[in-house]
């Protein structure tokens, strides 16, 4: 009986799992090019927050630029973040070549002492006059790819839903075994934890957001204080959401892969690090990070294990009963696995890697635990802090425990 047990609750996990990430999937809304607004009247001033992003530059400015959007309607600013290469150059041969009014470069200088870099960079692009006038605000990341009909779709796209702030999730674009590999199980861990719908949901507290791609009413933004209220955070996607649905702001997240992809980082390190830095605060906070390291870990172990251990250890009239159905929630499972690696342009075969893509995740986590334990990472030559060290922490725990205790000695 404990083998059917294990091989029941075994399946109820798979099951609830895969319903829970099938709900949200559906739910998801999708940006199209048939959402493209007919009425161009509208201001929108992109901006493009880029340090160390010299071999990206140059193709954001150009995909900006060709936007099928009226020309005295758009601007774009590029805010060079402080960068180490040559990206401002990049800039600055790229205003060169278009003789574009519509084209600025904002350079910053030093970052202040508490603000974290890329929310600085944001508000410095918003600081202009183009962006103050502007009705709609777009950061996007100066690694994505736009289409031409981007800022004309998700402009319709407002226009029909109504909201205020909208982040559009690109399209992965995967090259190394290290991103095909974690990628599929890593969104559909984030399936599995997170509840994405909550984000749209007006009685739900929760939020969450994407940075590469997010279009915000300006009049929307000024009131809840745009980025400068979210200066310290590292991951200021979801705090800048979660702050405009605190001021009663709508917030949607939205699929934006039909308009808009991404490579975000070329190696196993930059993917470590680059994930690291937030995975924390994009999981939810210590505590779902562990669940989440969990979750990665019962995963991997028991769609071979669980069935293989029934079938060792278990005999009689029952034992054909709780191995098929360890078996078959084991296979689907793997089938999810292949069906990912296809949506993400990869061969099913790696589906095979899933325990790779688990261990990759996992240590991102750890990583991510460390980074929170010490209070700061590095990112792109600058050290990044989000919270005080550890044991900084826990001196100052230990220091109030002493002060109570003092006080109710002398009482």
């Amino acid at each position: 009986m404990l083998q059917l047990a294990v091989a029941l609750l075994w399946c109820g996990l798979v099951t609830y799992l895969l319903l829970r990430a099938a709900r949200q999937h559906r739910e998801f809304p999708a940006l199209q090019a048939s959402h493209a607004a007919g009425d161009c009247s509208q201001r929108v001033a992109c901006i493009v927050p880029a340090r160390n992003e010299a071999a990206n530059v140059s193709g954001i400015i150009r995909s900006l630029l060709r936007q099928d959007y009226t020309s005295a309607n758009i601007s774009f600013i590029v805010v060079d973040d402080g960068s180490t290469d040559a990206t401002a150059v990049r800039v600055a041969r790229e205003i060169m070549r278009a003789r574009d009014a519509r084209l600025q470069l904002v350079r910053v200088a030093d970052l202040p002492a508490d603000w974290a870099g890329k929310p600085h960079a944001c508000w410095t692009g918003f600081a202009t006059t183009q962006a103050r006038g502007a009705d709609w605000l777009c950061f996007i990341d100066a690694d994505t790819h736009p289409e031409p009909g981007l800022i004309r779709a998700a402009l319709g796209f407002a226009a029909k839903d109504g909201g205020d702030m909208f982040s559009f999730c690109p399209r992965q674009k995967l090259r190394t075994l290290w991103e095909r590999a974690f990628f599929p199980v890593g969104f559909m861990m984030l399936a599995f934890v997170q509840d994405m719908r909550r984000t749209a949901d007006r009685d739900s507290s929760q939020a969450a957001a994407n940075g590469q791609c997010m279009l915000i009413r300006r009049t929307a933004y000024e009131a809840c204080g745009g980025h400068a209220a979210v200066a310290r955070e590292i991951c200021e996607d979801s705090a800048l959401a979660t702050r405009m649905k605190e001021h009663g702001y709508r917030v949607v997240l939205a699929n934006g892969e039909a308009l808009i992809r991404t490579r975000m980082y070329d190696g196993l390190r930059t993917l470590v690090e680059g994930l690291g830095k937030n995975i924390v605060e994009a999981l939810g906070g210590l505590s779902s990070t562990c669940a989440a390291i969990g979750l990665a870990l019962t995963l991997t172990l028991g769609i071979a294990g669980v069935p293989d251990w029934i079938a060792a250890s278990v005999s009689g009239a029952i034992a054909p009963v709780a191995i098929c159905i360890a078996a078959l929630a084991s296979l689907a499972l793997f089938i999810t696995y292949a069906r990912a690696a296809i949506y993400f342009e990869s061969p099913p075969w790696y589906a095979f890697l899933f325990p790779l893509g688990y261990g990759i995740g996992i240590g991102i986590a750890l990583f991510g635990l460390y980074s929170r334990a010490r209070g700061s990472i590095a990112w792109k030559g600058r050290t990044l802090y989000s919270h005080p060290p550890l044991r900084a922490r826990l001196k100052s725990i230990s220091r109030v425990a002493s002060k109570m205790r003092a006080t109710g000695e002398r009482r």
